[in-house]
């Protein structure tokens, strides 16, 4: 069998992708035929992998994976794991990093180190009825006379507020630069669960809004500065520079400074009135409680009215939302499902047996339905899942 640094249980893999995509040399035919041989286990397991439900339609899309990039992401998780975990227990983890790598390489690479004990399983998940889609473009537009405009997926449109051109396309509010003065106009965008909407405000600024969020905003800039409420959920801003009138963020007691840079906002009700603000690019000020803090890109502040805390972070998992991706590393299993929950509007109930702290490390896109995240956060071993009526629950995971 051909020799690599990397585990074999990915050579294995690789030749399971090659073998639906029909580009196996003879020498790879064989090497595939002993893993066959070698045990009932792995025949099981490619019998799951190569009948998998749409398999060889994300296989496709192999051409389009940076997959030694992906596999250095999962090689680094990987060095993570215990030394005493032993043998036979990194086997296992291997052919289950393996077995994910093949079943989400067209939508996601996506590895787990299960619980504090370090459970994992080495099984397909079930399959799931009652199927949710993930979230779509759609928002409701508050206007300054109190109207509201509905804002989905459908066609676009155009219409003005005090004279001021807005328009409508592709999940996006464009406001025009105004060009006679306007004061005291506002309107506030809501995003509702299973939502997400862009805006590009009148001085050329760029917000995208998360599920269950919300901006409240003036038609026109007037005055010394520029000056936004984020009253609900999480917000990525990319600020136009304007160094006459600094950018002004309010969430809370919480307040981020601004003259040209890129940051994400986030304050969901369900963090108790903690802001989390992350800056990209740039710099900013977050000011609470007579307090201040200058951030530099790749810091994080978390702050309320009592509290001020500075920490170093991966900006990649703060924005991934706005990429279109679910990203954690060793993230309360919770917390990830807070976030399930708001991108597929469904509620999330959590057995009486379940009852273990599980942490969750991956990358999933968000364009997928509801059941393949499940599928694929199943594989890990983490938990079992089903849904029913749109609520899922969360039991602990059993062996099928």
């Amino acid at each position: 069998m051909a020799t690599s640094k990397r585990p074999v249980s990915f050579y294995i893999a690789s030749l399971i992708v090659k073998h639906l995509k029909g580009g196996l040399t003879n020498a790879e035919q064989q090497d595939l035929n002993n893993w066959l041989a070698a045990s009932k286990q792995n025949r099981d397991l490619f019998r799951e992998l190569t009948n998998a439900d749409e398999l060889e339609r994300q296989v496709q899309e192999l051409d389009k994976v940076n997959t030694g990039a992906a596999w250095q992401r999962v090689e680094q998780q990987t060095l993570k794991a215990p030394e005493r975990a032993g043998r036979k227990r990194l086997k296992q983890w291997w052919q289950v990093a393996a077995a994910i790598f093949i079943l989400a390489i067209g939508g996601a690479v996506i590895w787990h180190f299960g619980s504090d004990k370090q459970n994992a399983g080495s099984v397909l998940a079930s399959k799931y009825g009652n199927d949710v889609l993930p979230g779509t473009h759609k928002a409701r537009l508050v206007l300054s006379n109190g109207n509201t405009v509905v804002l989905n997926n459908g066609a676009d449109s155009a219409f003005d507020d005090k004279g001021l051109a807005i328009h409508i396309a592709g999940g996006r509010v464009v406001y025009e630069q105004a060009t006679t003065n306007i004061t005291a106009a506002y309107n506030t965008l809501y995003i509702p669960k299973g939502g997400e909407y862009m805006t590009v405000l009148s001085d050329g600024t760029k917000v995208w809004l998360n599920a269950a969020s919300a901006l409240r905003y003036p038609l026109q800039f007037d005055g010394k500065e520029r000056r936004v409420e984020l009253l609900e959920g999480e917000a990525y801003f990319e600020v136009a520079k304007n160094e006459h009138k600094p950018f002004r963020v309010i969430m809370n007691d919480v307040e981020i400074r601004d003259i040209g840079t890129a940051f994400n906002v986030n304050g969901y009700s369900s963090s108790n009135g903690l802001i989390k603000a992350t800056l990209t690019e740039g710099v900013i000020k977050v000011v609470a409680s007579q307090k201040s803090i200058v951030l530099q890109p790749g810091e994080q502040v978390k702050a309320n009215d009592k509290v001020m805390q500075l920490i170093k972070v991966d900006t990649s998992l703060a924005v991934a939302w706005k990429n279109g991706l679910f990203m954690y590393e060793r993230t309360p299993l919770e917390d990830v499902m807070e976030q399930v929950a708001r991108w597929y509007d469904v509620h999330v109930v959590y057995d009486n047996a379940f009852t273990e702290k599980k942490f969750f490390t991956g990358e999933i896109k968000r364009s997928l339905p509801l059941s393949k995240i499940l599928e694929m956060m199943e594989l890990t071993g983490i938990a079992n899942f089903t849904i029913e009526n749109k609520t899922v629950t969360v039991k602990p995971y059993n062996v099928k």
